[in-house]
């Protein structure tokens, strides 16, 4: 289904979006 698949792209986004702002978090604040 064309829904599992967007689906599976959205939370594929927010991972990768969390870890960018994890990384950014991490070196402006040490």
């Amino acid at each position: 289904m064309v829904l599992i698949r967007v689906l599976a792209n959205l939370l594929i986004l927010q991972l990768s979006y969390a870890q960018k702002s994890s990384e950014l978090v991490v070196g402006g604040h040490p």
